[in-house]
């Protein structure tokens, strides 16, 4: 969607990360957007939840996963069900990491 347009900072030194996003609409009951970065192997690794306030939706935090991030690094915000278990649906908002 060309409305949607996110944000990611992180430090490699830290592993801070803050990922912003505006016009994604909040998900119905039973669903939450889940933060993810790609491990080594691939495979996605959820990081957190999105929340929602004054129409922009945020995650921030810091997180063992982020420890192999790098240069190549795959970011994303995917909708799954509220359980979490299952984070292979499409990318609302995605990135790579450059730097």
């Amino acid at each position: 969607d060309p409305t949607v347009a996110g944000t990611l900072l992180f430090s490699p030194t830290s592993r801070d990360l803050v990922v912003s996003a505006t016009g994604l609409i909040p998900p119905p009951a039973g669903q939450e957007l889940s933060c993810w970065i790609t491990a080594p192997d691939g495979s996605r690794i959820r990081i957190g939840r999105m929340e929602f306030a004054g129409g922009l939706a945020y995650w921030a935090g810091w997180a063992d996963e982020l420890a192999d991030a790098g240069p190549g690094t795959q970011f994303g915000v995917t909708r799954v069900d509220a359980s979490g278990a299952s984070i292979g649906g499409d990318v609302l908002v995605g990135g790579i990491a450059t730097d």
